[in-house]
C-alpha cells in the first residue's frame, strides 16, 4: 500500500483507519473496466436540488452529447474555448462526448468543495455571480463574474468561496457523467458548531496532487481564520 501511496505525499493520512480502508477499496473498484458506466446516470432533463455542507447543486439538463456540445453550450454565454481562463489546458485530458449534464451550483460564503478528481468527465465552470477561487492542477485561479474556466478530465480541482457572498456557478459536465465518479482527496467540512468533521478521503498519489493539497490547505486555513474558527489539524501537515 505504501508503494502505491507514498508516505511523503500522505503525512496526514491514517492508513489503519477502517473508514479510509473502505474508501480505498471502493475507489479502487472504480478503476475496473466498465465501472463508470455501471454507476447511476443523471436523470434525463434534470433533477431536484441537492443540499451539501458547502451549498447546493441541481442537475438541470442531461442528455447524450456530440462533438458540438461544448461549442453550442459556450455560445450561450457568447464565449469560445479560447475565451476560457485556462484555454491552453484543452490539449490534455479531453473527454469523449458521450453524454453531458448541466448543473446549477451555489457555493456558500466561506466554503469549499472537496479537493477531487473525476475519471470519466471534463467540466466547464461559468461564474454567473460572485468571485470563485479555483484550484486546478497546482494552480490557484480567481474566476470573476462572467468568466469561465476549464477542468480537464483527470485534473485535481475544487471550488472555493472565500468571500462573504454566495457564488453562483453553472457547470457543464462532458464525458461519462456520474455523481459517484468523485475521488475525494481533502475535505474541509465542519459540523454545525464549527468543529472539523471532514468526509472520508483517498490518499494522494502524485506530486501534482500534493501541491494542489498545499493550496487547498492554505485556502481552508485562510477561510477558517477569517471566520474565527480553529485550524483543522489535518491541514497542518501541508502548511
Amino acid at each position: 500500500m505504501m508503494v502505491m501511496f507514498p508516505q511523503n505525499l500522505n503525512p496526514h493520512y491514517q492508513f489503519d483507519n477502517p473508514d479510509n480502508i473502505a474508501e480505498i477499496a471502493k475507489q479502487d473498484k472504480f478503476h475496473e473496466e466498465g465501472a463508470l458506466m455501471k454507476m447511476t446516470p443523471y436523470i434525463r432533463g434534470g433533477g431536484s436540488i441537492i443540499q451539501s455542507p458547502w451549498g447546493s447543486n441541481q442537475s438541470v439538463e442531461c442528455d447524450e452529447a456530440n462533438e458540438n456540445t461544448v461549442k453550442n453550450y459556450l455560445e450561450r454565454f457568447n464565449i469560445t474555448f479560447d475565451d476560457l481562463i485556462n484555454s491552453d489546458a484543452k490539449h490534455s485530458g479531453r473527454a469523449q462526448p458521450i453524454e453531458f449534464c448541466v448543473k446549477h451550483l451555489i457555493v456558500n460564503p466561506g466554503n469549499q468543495l472537496s479537493l477531487q478528481v473525476h475519471q470519466g468527465r471534463e467540466e466547464f465552470w461559468i461564474v454567473k455571480s460572485g468571485l470563485l477561487t479555483v484550484i486546478v492542477d497546482c494552480q490557484r485561479i480567481d474566476v470573476n463574474e462572467n468568466q469561465a474556466i476549464f477542468i480537464p478530465k483527470g485534473a485535481i480541482h475544487c471550488m472555493n468561496n472565500r468571500t462573504d457572498k454566495d457564488v453562483i456557478v453553472e457547470e457543464l459536465q462532458l464525458g461519462i457523467c456520474r455523481e459517484e465518479d468523485n475521488v475525494r482527496f481533502l475535505d474541509s467540512t465542519r459540523d454545525t458548531a464549527g468543529n472539523p468533521k471532514p468526509r472520508t478521503t483517498y490518499p494522494l498519489t502524485t506530486d501534482v496532487q500534493y501541491q494542489s493539497a498545499v493550496l487547498f490547505a492554505e485556502l481552508a486555513t485562510e477561510i477558517a481564520l477569517k471566520d474565527g474558527l480553529s485550524i483543522d489539524p489535518q491541514f497542518s501537515y501541508f502548511l
